[in-house]
């Protein structure tokens, strides 16, 4: 208890109010209740370990898991298509160009592939998304992007 001036009612400790991140890390020691009614504030509920943590759903890309009383967010697990697996939080899918008959059949500059398959190459390419462990594909693709 902290002394304050003659006559005036004691002073006492503050605790930081629970907020937002004790979804997270709902046994912080700032997820804790009013140390003087023991109750959550407003929009929380007690968890297992008489800490607080935010009411109602998670934030989007999170939820509970079932018989887990601690009130903690957790990522969602992303379930994707079949051909599918997650990566950085989106379905993709692995996409292999076998371009090396294109390269003997090309005269300089041009290409024969169709223009859906040249523009996500391009994108893919010029983006350093991925680049080929062949040389001479790197060269052609490099060559009839124009890249400099």
């Amino acid at each position: 208890m902290a002394i304050g001036c003659p006559g005036s009612p004691p002073q006492t400790p503050t605790t930081p109010a629970p907020t937002d991140k004790c979804a997270f890390n709902p046994d912080s020691p700032n997820c804790k209740p009013d140390p003087i009614t023991g109750k959550c504030p407003p929009g929380f509920s007690h968890n297992v370990h008489d800490n607080c943590f935010p009411s109602g759903p998670c934030p989007s890309g999170f939820g509970r898991h079932d018989n887990d009383e601690s009130g903690k967010c957790f990522p969602t697990p992303i379930h994707c298509p079949p051909g599918f697996f997650p990566k950085h939080g989106v379905c993709t899918k692995d996409i292999f160009i076998n371009i090396h008959s294109v390269i003997h059949s090309s005269s300089s500059g041009s290409h024969s592939l169709s223009s859906g398959c040249y523009d996500a190459i391009k994108i893919a390419w010029l983006s350093k998304i991925e680049r080929s462990r062949n040389q001479e594909v790197d060269s052609f693709i490099d060559n009839s992007l124009e890249v400099h």
